[in-house]
């Protein structure tokens, strides 16, 4: 099994999962690549699938990725495991390798459990404003609260001991403190704050995703992607763009294989039908055709058969 390795564009992507990306073709993109992402897990609601979210989980990568239920868009995209996937951000790992020295204090921190405070901070994405602390349920046994440390299109929750949260102190110092955990989760989303974005998570418009091309490999350029399909009868189709390009019409018996491939891009399955009619010839064999061909010319009198006295 491969691992995933991909460059975080906050707002933006992971990898080739961006935001705004279609249920479908995110889901196919996975399945290509079956050496990577070796399950993947669907989760909606049996009762309402077109109005609550959509999940797909990659257990096996330590993703999970929400999709609107209407448009089926996705929405957010939550790294739960940093251990599984390698991932930077502006060519610097968002987890800092672990030090070949013997174990420390600081070594066990910048383990690949998830990035430090002080590697967001002084590495990656520099100073922030205050962020979001959740303490621990009252009713229950943690000793830790949430901090949530959010950015531009991307944040990183963080495991704080409760006895040593101060929210009279400043949020860098608080979680610079020997007690607090490397980050446990990260989330990329459209939106200036985690804070304003899940507010709105799964309502606001987007950016057409095809605007925005992570380096991938191959040289394949895809068209957007359909929108609506209009029947006016006929035989003609006009096909809409989800983000506003030009339609294309679509005349059954006319349009050719060429010509939808150039402007829908390669199908992602071909179903080849065999004529039935033509299965009379596979029976036919080579011995055949050296046989005395029929006589197809009306059949005489038969002596045999008249029964005429005269």
């Amino acid at each position: 099994m491969s691992q995933f390795s991909a460059a975080v564009t906050p707002g933006r992507s992971l990898g080739f999962i961006v935001i705004g990306a279609s249920l479908h073709d995110i889901v196919t993109r996975l399945k290509a690549e079956p050496q990577v992402f070796g399950k993947l897990e669907l989760i909606y609601s049996p009762d309402n699938p077109v109005t609550e979210p959509v999940i797909v989980s990659l257990p096996t990568n330590g993703l999970r990725l929400r999709f609107d239920g209407p448009e089926q868009r996705l929405r957010l995209i939550e790294i739960t495991d940093f251990s599984k996937s390698k991932l930077s951000y502006k060519n610097i790992d968002i987890v800092k390798p672990a030090s070949p020295a013997s174990p420390s204090a600081s070594s066990i921190q910048d383990s690949p459990a998830g990035p430090t405070f002080k590697h967001i901070y002084n590495k990656l994405l520099a100073p922030s404003y205050p962020g979001d602390y959740v303490p621990p349920d009252a009713n229950g046994e943690g000793k830790y609260g949430v901090y949530v440390l959010s950015y531009p299109g991307i944040a990183f929750t963080f495991p704080v001991l409760a006895s040593t949260w101060n929210p009279d102190k400043d949020y860098a110092t608080m979680l610079a403190l020997p007690s607090t955990k490397p980050a446990t989760a990260m989330a990329v989303f459209s939106g200036d704050s985690w804070l304003e974005a899940q507010k709105v998570l799964y309502d606001q418009m987007l950016e057409n995703p095809r605007s925005y091309s992570p380096p991938h490999k191959g040289k394949d350029v895809y068209p957007d992607e359909i929108g609506l399909v209009n029947i006016f009868g006929e035989g003609k189709l006009r096909l809409d763009r989800a983000w506003g390009s030009s339609p294309f019409w679509l005349l059954l018996g006319e349009t050719t294989p060429q010509e939808l491939v150039a402007e829908l891009g390669p199908p992602d399955a071909i179903y080849r039908q065999s004529d039935q009619r033509m299965a009379i010839h596979k029976a036919r064999t080579g011995s055949e055709s050296q046989q005395t061909r029929p006589n197809l010319e009306p059949p005489g009198p038969d002596d045999s058969t008249d029964t005429d006295a005269s």
